[in-house]
């Protein structure tokens, strides 16, 4: 994807500045959407962003496809990054790095999740609407105003769906495999 900076400067649509984490994100990469299958309300993900770069080798390929990691810096303003993912490369975002999930007890400004069956859907390259003046890089021929940020032959295809229970759940409690040690935490304080 080249420097975030220069496309940042450029004003072409790919990345933008994320202050929470001060580096800069692939705009427009994945939809993380919470739906209840019986009324259709969807509620949006904490996960915001990306920034695409080689984290984990997931096999060993065979002849000159068997590469080092080549992307390791999301970029910040003045400092230069190169985002992307190598053949051979996953970026993954595992389940204690911050907003890497749903907010149910509706702290988010969202409406509280109850507990019930609910569906996963999680979509790359989605379809948006540019806003103020936001360039349209990829046009979608069969959704007019609808574009994408790298073209595809088929943007028909890029959507996964999961059933998932989401079991009845204290709220602001909070339960998981960080509260005890936000617990702990506080007691060494």
């Amino acid at each position: 994807m080249g420097d975030p900076n220069e496309h940042y400067q450029a004003g072409d649509g790919l990345f933008e500045l994320a202050e929470c984490h001060a580096h800069f994100h692939f705009r427009h990469y994945a939809l993380y959407e919470l739906i209840d299958p019986v009324s259709g309300h969807v509620w949006r993900a904490a996960k915001r962003g990306f920034c695409m770069i080689d984290i984990e080798k997931y096999g060993e390929l065979a002849g000159p496809n068997n590469n080092e990691y080549k992307f390791r810096n999301c970029g910040r303003i003045g400092v230069a990054g190169f985002q992307g993912i190598s053949v051979g490369w996953s970026d993954v975002y595992w389940w204690k790095l911050a907003g890497q999930f749903f907010v149910l007890d509706g702290g988010d400004g969202q409406a509280p999740v109850p507990p019930g069956e609910y569906v996963i859907r999680i979509t790359v390259n989605p379809g948006f609407v540019p806003q103020g003046g936001e360039p349209c890089r990829n046009a979608d021929p069969l959704h007019p105003g609808v574009c994408h940020q790298l073209p595809e032959s088929n943007y028909e295809n890029n959507s996964t769906e999961v059933r998932i229970t989401i079991p009845a759940h204290p709220g602001k409690e909070g339960v998981g495999p960080l509260k005890d040690q936000a617990a702990t935490e506080t007691v060494q304080k």
